[in-house]
């Protein structure tokens, strides 16, 4: 009895330090109800009692693992208004809430990696600040969380950096969010949500991917339990099948990728370039082309992140470096078999092996406000 109530009044307390994390929180109040039940039904067999403990124990050296990979690893998100900035959304599975603010403070190991805050729109787009002319060209960003601007302030995102760059004469549509591949970017050009979006000027789709949205059409993305759409190659086109995790299995993943620890692993599987089919790919990038010129009339640019910008995530494993960017030149020569056409990131800041700490940020590899500047610059005398 009395190491039922101590497991049991160990549980309260974790509950009570980690409440602001959902999946930990629920794994201590599992192992309460499990150490409270043999003494609430008067339960005599010594060996369930013993069984029930055992359980109980595991559960809790879980959760406080859970805890302690949370403190160290995991984001910290303030949404203005409570709530949080990531919403269902049955055209993507998932979008940033629109009207959201967020702050959001992430560190290792006690160490600042960034704090930043992100701003949402009305319509669910990262704000941009541009031209709200009806009659001007039109630049939209799709894309992830290189796009969106993980990491950074409005005012330091790719989007944003290029509206500078164009004198705010344009407008600009940062349609991107964080785990986003290409099965959203093709869903999203093919569906009505741009269109009233867009100034009656020239209009120009630019798409930036890293090697890793091969994987993610597969519905390899943390928040791909939320319904993500589901392409399949069907006679060497992409056909829309339905979407990732429509039943039981997408609730039982929502609640385990809560998990730091399983959130950990999985950022780490992700870093390898196994799984995914650079033919669907491909094929769905090019639907996205087409689409976007036939709803309209825009041109549509692949920014490929491209070997170089890479070896930073892999200085410690120079053997997966080599395969991510095999990956990398396998995927260029599918949009060119494709007629995609395609920019690499490394023809926009050639010198970036020499500058790669100012053009990330350190501990998450995400692109630097230095780096999108660079990059803004770029696309903008271009385009």
């Amino acid at each position: 009895m009395l190491i039922s109530l101590g497991l049991a009044l160990a549980s309260a307390a974790l509950l009570y330090l980690i409440r602001s994390d959902p999946f930990v929180a629920s794994w201590a109040v599992v192992a309460a109800a499990i150490v409270l039940l043999p003494p609430a039904l008067g339960v005599g067999r010594p060996r369930l009692k013993r069984a029930l403990l055992i359980a109980a124990s595991l559960l809790l050296v879980f959760a406080a693992l859970d805890a302690e990979v949370a403190i160290l690893f995991k984001p910290r998100i303030t949404v203005e208004g409570g709530g949080g900035y990531v919403a269902r959304d049955p055209l993507l599975g998932y979008r940033p809430r629109p009207g959201a603010r967020a702050a959001i403070k992430w560190g290792r190991f006690g160490q600042s990696i960034y704090d930043a805050h992100y701003s949402i729109d009305q319509v669910g787009f990262r704000l941009t600040r541009s031209s709200a002319a009806k009659d001007a060209d039109t630049t939209v960003f799709l894309g992830d969380s290189y796009v969106f601007g993980d990491g950074l302030n409005d005012g330091d995102t790719l989007p944003q950096q290029f509206s500078a760059a164009k004198g705010y004469r344009q407008r600009v549509i940062n349609a991107a969010f964080s785990g986003y591949g290409a099965q959203q970017v093709l869903r999203l050009i093919g569906s009505d949500r741009l269109g009233s979006q867009l100034g009656t000027g020239r209009r120009l789709f630019i798409y930036p991917v890293i090697e890793e949205h091969v994987r993610r059409i597969e519905g390899r993305s943390p928040l791909d339990w939320m319904g993500s759409p589901r392409y399949v190659l069907d006679g060497g086109q992409a056909r829309l099948a339905g979407r990732f995790h429509p039943g039981l299995d997408g609730v039982l993943l929502g609640m385990v990728t809560r998990s730091a620890i399983v959130a950990a692993l999985h950022n780490q599987s992700m870093l390898e370039p196994t799984g995914g089919s650079p033919e669907l790919f491909g094929a769905m990038v090019q639907q996205a082309r087409d689409e976007a010129a036939r709803r309209y009339g825009a041109r549509f640019v692949v920014l490929l992140w491209d070997e170089p910008i890479l070896r930073d995530r892999d200085q410690h494993n120079p053997a997966r470096a080599q395969r991510r960017a095999a990956m990398v030149e396998t995927i260029a020569a599918e949009l060119k078999r494709r007629g995609v056409e395609v920019l690499r990131v490394s023809q926009l800041i050639p010198d970036y092996p020499a500058r790669m700490p100012a053009y990330i940020i350190g501990g998450s590899g995400h692109p630097s406000a230095l780096a999108n500047r660079r990059i803004a610059e770029a696309l903008a005398a271009r385009f």
